[in-house]
């Protein structure tokens, strides 16, 4: 979709800025084989970004419109 090709790129880059300190990763969850992941995570829309902390699941980040800097600021947070 045009937002997860919008934010791509500025995942990507904070990804490179905060390695070491944090791990940004995609999955594509469209096709059906997902749909219990889908559900267990409560994604209703693409894209949507879960933030997980030692492997447990916390919130969603909501915010398509942000940079690469709001995106690192809101891990260190």
């Amino acid at each position: 979709c045009g937002v997860c090709k919008r934010m791509q790129p500025i995942f990507q880059q904070t990804a490179t800025e905060t390695k070491g300190k944090y791990v940004l990763a995609g999955m594509n969850v469209h096709p059906a084989e997902f749909d219990g992941l889908k559900q267990e995570y409560n994604v209703k829309g693409y894209p949507t970004f879960c933030y997980f902390e030692k492997g447990k699941f916390l919130h969603h980040y909501e915010n398509y419109g942000a940079t690469p800097k709001d995106i690192a600021d809101w891990l260190k947070k």
